[in-house]
């Protein structure tokens, strides 16, 4: 519409000062008047383009009434025919309406400006075939970001879907692993436990009538408390390394089905003691990097993922970024807060910077598990 506006006025212009040094007075206000009616028109068909096919049909009946008293008038007819195949195009008519105008034009005038409208009408022409082109590419190219749009959200739907899925499995395997456990404990440790409980009663009624014998009794119990204590730790020990391969193993495995499913490259590295990291951090970790891969699916149009997890002797650092679009004046929404929550709930810190592509780092403090 700028560019359209700015030919009529440009027209105008023109035709008003070539009319200033070659017209008579009368043809002269005929000219000023045709040319101020024409382009209230334009101005109207632009500013209530409800009616603007008939605002502009009113400027094609300007130039053919007014052309008798100033025939310079019919250099308005090529760009107004522009102005209506702005408004409908019709590509059968296009080169027609064109052609009438060069041909009516050419019974109006005589010698060189029979040539000048002649090219001027080309000239508007190509105007119009070029405006029209960018119009069906700005649509086609609109369209095509609408439906990547919505091809986008999505995925980011059935990634989130495909997230609620692996908790309730994760869920369901951690309730397996403690009945497990309870069947291992109560297996190794009820029949110690319960022959230690009836030691002790023994010993407590024999010890008055002997007591070499309650003694005696009270050490196997002793013994047996104390084998059994050790074989707990045993078992706590045992699935504690197992228990940072499953976290680290499903951190991985995060990364591959987003790769996998989204055909957008994963990197991770990791440094330090996986083992000091227990299960409340990496519940915090798992969850920001969920919420972190959707938003990259929805906002950021990114390629790459790049995930990294170093443990310090007093702290662990997570880190996430991309190469996406970039949005230094992002705001925060339900997801970020969300992540600032979990994170707050162990006295950590989330940072986001979105100078260049998106950087989420996740600080968390970490106590001495090694200790005891």
């Amino acid at each position: 519409m700028r560019r359209r506006l700015l030919m009529n006025v440009a027209t105008v212009v023109t035709l008003l000062g070539y009319g200033l040094f070659q017209l008579t007075r009368p043809e002269l206000i005929w000219l000023i008047g045709g040319l101020l009616l024409w382009l209230s028109g334009g101005l109207l068909a632009m500013g209530l383009p409800r009616w603007a096919l008939v605002w502009s049909g009113g400027q094609l009946m300007i130039p053919l009434l007014f052309s008798p008293h100033a025939p310079l008038l019919l250099f308005v007819l090529p760009i107004t025919w522009v102005n209506v195949l702005a408004i409908k195009w019709v590509s059968q008519w296009e080169l027609v309406g064109f052609g009438v105008i060069a041909l009516f034009g050419a019974t109006q005038f005589s010698g060189q400006s029979e040539f000048w409208l002649g090219g001027w009408c080309l000239f508007c022409g190509l105007l119009a075939w070029l405006t029209q082109y960018e119009a069906r590419h700005r649509s086609r190219t609109q369209a095509d970001a609408d439906a990547l749009r919505l091809e986008r959200n999505r995925l980011a739907k059935l990634f989130s879907q495909s997230t609620l899925n692996v908790d309730a499995r994760e869920h369901q395997a951690a309730a397996v692993e403690r009945q497990r456990l309870v069947h291992e404990i109560h297996d190794q440790l009820g029949y110690q436990l319960t022959g230690s409980l009836i030691q002790l009663q023994a010993a407590k009624l024999s010890y008055r009538r002997d007591p070499q014998q309650g003694e005696a009794l009270l050490d196997q119990s002793i013994v047996a408390i104390r084998d059994g204590i050790e074989d707990i730790r045993q078992i706590l020990r045992t699935e504690g390394p197992a228990s940072q391969t499953v976290n680290f193993s499903r951190l991985k495995g995060e990364l591959q089905q987003f790769t996998d499913t989204y055909e957008i490259r994963t990197d991770l590295k990791y440094s330090g003691s996986l083992e000091r990291i227990t299960v409340f951090h990496w519940q915090v970790l798992l969850g920001n990097l969920k919420e972190i891969l959707t938003n990259t699916l929805k906002y950021s149009n990114a390629h790459e993922v790049t995930v990294n997890l170093h443990v310090y002797q007093q702290f662990l650092r997570f880190t996430v970024s991309n190469d996406g679009q970039a949005d230094p004046d992002f705001k925060k929404g339900i997801g970020i807060l969300g992540m600032e929550e979990r994170t707050a709930a162990l006295n950590g810190q989330l940072v986001v910077d979105g100078q260049t592509g998106f950087l989420v780092t996740t600080t968390l403090p970490l106590t001495d598990t090694t200790a005891g």
